[in-house]
C-alpha cells in the first residue's frame, strides 16, 4: 500500500509540474501578443500624428503631394487592423491534456487483501498414520496430516494406490478437514498415500509419500515412490537397487516400525571398494538427496572396504576395523521395545549397540544410501539374530 501511494505522489508531482510548464507557456505566449499589439498601437499613433500635422498644412501644392499617400495608408489600415489585430487570445486559458482516472479507480476498488498464492504442501503426522487388522478378511487405517504454515486453505486431496508397488495413484479423499478414516484395505499390502492443499490460486506440490502396511508381517521391499529418482529399481520386485549418480542417494522400505523388534538384511551385490554405502533406518522425510545419518531424521552405519563409522545428524563414532566387499551380507536389528540400533556383517555383531536413545513412538522406516557402482538386495521378514 505505501509503494502505491508512493507512486502516486509521484504522478501527482509531475502532473502539477506539467500544469506549471503549460501555465508559464501560456503566459509567455500572452506577452508576446501584448509587446506585439503595443508595437503596432505604437506605430499607428506616429502615423496618425503625421496626418495631423500634415492636415495644418497651410499650403495646398504641399498637402496635395502627400494626400494620396495617407488616403491608400488609411484606407489599408482601416481594412487590415480588424483582420490582423482583432483582440484574440493566442493561447485558451484552458490547459489541453486528459486525466483519465476510471481505470485506476476499477482497479482500486478490486483490491483484496487476502492470500492469493497457491498453498505450501502438507506434511502427514508419521505417528498419527496408523494400519489396523480387523477381524473381516480386511483391513482400516487412519492418515493424519499438518500443514507447514498458516494460509488461506480451501481443502485438501488426498489420494491412495492399490496396495501394489507402482500402482497409480486415485483420489480418496477431498475436503478440509485433516484426517481421514480408510476401510477396506486388503491383508498382506503396502499401501502408498500423497496429499496436496488446494485454494482459489491454486494447488500446492505433493507431500512426502507416506505407506501404510495392512499385515503384521515384517515383509517390505524399497518403496519407489519414497526413494530418490536417481535410485534404479531392477527386475526383483523391488527388492534390488542401485544407483544412476555420483553422489549418495537414500532409498526408504515400504514399511515404517513403531513397535516391536524387527530385522532385516541387505547383502552387496556389486561394489567397487571405493564407494561409502550406509545402511540404517529413517523418518519418511529424510533428506534424499544426502548420505543417510547427514541429518536429524537418519541413523546408520556407513562403511568401505576397511572400515566403518556410525553416523547420525553428521556426528561420527566408534570406528570400527572390517569392511564389505561383493557378497557380503550387512544386517539391521531395530529394536523399538528397548530403542536400540544394532548391525551385523555376515551373521556377526558389527561392533556394540550403535544407537540406543531411539524416540519411542515414532516411525521408522528402513533406509540405505549409495551412489553409483554398488548394487544391494534386500531380505526382509527375518527371524531375530
Amino acid at each position: 500500500i505505501d509503494n502505491l501511494i508512493l507512486k502516486l505522489e509521484t504522478k501527482k508531482q509531475e502532473l502539477l509540474t506539467y500544469i506549471n510548464d503549460e501555465i508559464e507557456r501560456k503566459i509567455s505566449l500572452i506577452h508576446r501578443q501584448y509587446s506585439s499589439y503595443n508595437e503596432h498601437i505604437q506605430r499607428t499613433t506616429g502615423f496618425l500624428q503625421f496626418s495631423i500635422e500634415a492636415l495644418k498644412q497651410s499650403d495646398p501644392y504641399a498637402y496635395l503631394q502627400v494626400c494620396h499617400g495617407l488616403n491608400r495608408k488609411c484606407s489599408y489600415l482601416e481594412e487590415s487592423f480588424s483582420d490582423e489585430y482583432e483582440c484574440k487570445p493566442h493561447t485558451s486559458y484552458e490547459i489541453d491534456f486528459t486525466f483519465d482516472t476510471e481505470y485506476l479507480y476499477r482497479d482500486i476498488h478490486r483490491l483484496q487483501f487476502q492470500q492469493i498464492k497457491p498453498p505450501s504442501s502438507p506434511r502427514f503426522i508419521a505417528e498419527q498414520c496408523v494400519c489396523h487388522d480387523n477381524e473381516s478378511e480386511t483391513s482400516s487405517g487412519v492418515l493424519a496430516w499438518s500443514m507447514r504454515d498458516i494460509g488461506a486453505i480451501q481443502g485438501f486431496i488426498l489420494e491412495l494406490d492399490n496396495g501394489t508397488i507402482g500402482s497409480e495413484f486415485r483420489v480418496i479423499y477431498d475436503g478440509n478437514e485433516t484426517m481421514c478414516a480408510i476401510d477396506g484395505l486388503l491383508p498382506s499390502c503396502v499401501y502408498t498415500a500423497r496429499i496436496k492443499a488446494y485454494n482459489q490460486a491454486g494447488e500446492s506440490s505433493y507431500s512426502e509419500c507416506i505407506t501404510l502396511h495392512s499385515s503384521s508381517v515384517d515383509w517390505f521391499t524399497f518403496n519407489p515412490h519414497t526413494t530418490h529418482p536417481d535410485i534404479k529399481f531392477l527386475s526383483n520386485e523391488f527388492h534390488s537397487i542401485t544407483c544412476l549418480s555420483l553422489q549418495d542417494r537414500v532409498a526408504l522400505g515400504s514399511r515404517g516400525f513403531r513397535h516391536g523388534i524387527h530385522y532385516w538384511e541387505i547383502t552387496i551385490q556389486c561394489y567397487d571398494d571405493k564407494s561409502d554405502p550406509a545402511f540404517g533406518i529413517a523418518r519418511f522425510d529424510v533428506s534424499k538427496e544426502n548420505m543417510l545419518g547427514k541429518d536429524s531424521k537418519s541413523w546408520c552405519m556407513y562403511i568401505d572396504s576397511q572400515r566403518s563409522w556410525f553416523m547420525h545428524n553428521g556426528q561420527h563414532t566408534n570406528r570400527i576395523n572390517g569392511g564389505i566387499s561383493i557378497g557380503s551380507v550387512i544386517g539391521i536389528l531395530l529394536d523399538l521395545t528397548n530403542s536400540t540400533l544394532s548391525f551385523y556383517i555376515n551373521d556377526q555383531p558389527h561392533g556394540p549397540i550403535a544407537f540406543s536413545n531411539l524416540t519411542q513412538g515414532d516411525v521408522y522406516y528402513p533406509a540405505v544410501s549409495l551412489n553409483k557402482n554398488v548394487q544391494l538386495t534386500l531380505v526382509s521378514g527375518l527371524d531375530l539374530p
